[in-house]
């Protein structure tokens, strides 16, 4: 299936450095984006290069498995971690939005605890054209600036 929009969840741990890429698909009955329960873990040290390959891999992997019922998000699965707040107190979350029109647009976020994260911006966009890793720094920028 082709789609207009893709998304990735990027998040960083803060205690160890690893980075978490979930994949992101469309919710069958409400038609809203969700977390899909597909998470690519990059282990520290990494390279620029080796955040853009990952990023990219799992913006391919859009919508590749369908939501399984499962209510918890892919991470507490993944870690084998229970609870939402638990999971994510150490985690900073980088948003990567891909558009057929604009590109990708890469944005920092605050961790609000139980509300959740807050785009804080300001987000990068990069054209469909970007140049090999400068959607990796774009990352590695966007994670500098998110906040816990």
């Amino acid at each position: 299936m082709t789609y207009e929009e893709k998304l990735v969840s990027v998040y960083f741990d803060t205690e160890n450095s690893h980075l978490y890429f979930v994949a992101n698909g469309i919710h069958e009955k409400t038609g809203g984006v969700i977390q899909i329960h597909l998470v690519n873990e990059l282990a520290y040290p990494y390279s620029i290069e080796d955040i853009e390959e990952f990023a990219l891999k799992t913006m391919d992997q859009f919508d590749s498995i369908p939501w399984d019922g499962d209510t918890r998000i892919p991470l507490e699965k993944y870690l084998k971690i229970r609870g939402r707040t638990k999971v994510l107190k150490n985690k900073k979350l980088v948003m990567v939005f891909w558009t057929k029109e604009k590109g990708d647009e890469v944005c920092p976020t605050k961790n609000e605890g139980r509300k959740g994260y807050d785009g804080i911006g300001p987000d990068m966009v990069l054209p469909n054209d970007f140049q090999p890793g400068q959607l990796g720094e774009a990352i590695e920028k966007a994670i500098e600036l998110s906040q816990l």
